[in-house]
Order: structure tokens, then C-alpha cells, then sequence
């Protein structure tokens, strides 16, 4: 598989309802100029080989991360909404960054072991 033709950043719908939200934003349309590999190499910029290894696995926590956000959003309109209690205008962006924290937390404890399996077959390139 050729990596440069891999491009996780195209079909990502990222809410922006926080900060991180509107960083990730900016990251993604930055990178979408880059094929993957010369984003691994111009990530570890002037850091030694143990600095870009941490770099490297915090990219891969925040690609888990990612993924894990938009499969909570899938599941949450997989659920029937209840006409019982009324919505209020606030209620659609605190649930966005309810889930987002979520995902973070949840990519944070390993839960899935996807940034681990990315670290793994990306650290060759470092």
C-alpha cells in the first residue's frame, strides 16, 4: 500500500463548537496540501528521534480520537430522539462537544488500541 495516497484528513467532519475543534480545522485544511509521508517528515521538524516518536503517538491518540468522535456522532442518530422533554438552542452544541470530550477521553485510555496500531506501522517512516 502506498501511503501517500492515504489521506485521513478529506472526510472528516469536525464540529466547530470548541478551540481544539477550530485548531483541528485549521490543521486539516493545512494538511490536505501534503500526502502523508511529507506530513510525517515535516512533523518532526528539528526534534531527535525520541521527541518525534512522542509526536508521532500523539498524532496517532489524536487520529483515534477523531475517529472515535465521529463514531459517537453516528451512534447518537442511531438513537430515536423523545418529544417528552423540549430542546432547548444549546442543547445540539453541548451534546457536539459532550461527544467530542468523550472521544478524547476514550482515545486517551487506549480503549480500542487504533493509535496503537497506527504508531506501530507508521513509526518505520520516522
Amino acid at each position: 500500500m502506498d501511503i501517500n495516497s492515504v489521506n485521513f484528513y478529506s472526510d472528516i467532519d469536525i464540529p466547530k463548537t470548541s478551540t481544539a475543534s477550530l485548531e483541528t480545522e485549521n490543521l486539516k485544511k493545512s494538511l490536505e496540501k501534503y500526502s502523508f509521508s511529507d506530513v510525517l517528515k515535516k512533523t518532526g521538524g528539528e526534534q531527535g528521534p525520541e521527541e518525534k516518536k512522542e509526536t508521532l503517538k500523539k498524532l496517532c491518540q489524536d487520529m483515534e480520537s477523531i475517529f472515535m468522535y465521529q463514531m459517537i456522532k453516528v451512534m447518537r442518530k442511531s438513537v430515536p430522539e423523545s418529544e417528552f422533554v423540549e430542546k432547548g438552542p444549546g442543547e445540539k452544541i453541548f451534546k457536539e462537544m459532550l461527544d467530542e470530550k468523550y472521544a478524547q477521553k476514550m482515545a486517551s485510555a487506549s480503549t480500542t488500541g487504533l493509535a496503537d496500531m497506527l504508531y506501530r506501522s507508521l513509526e518505520t517512516y520516522i
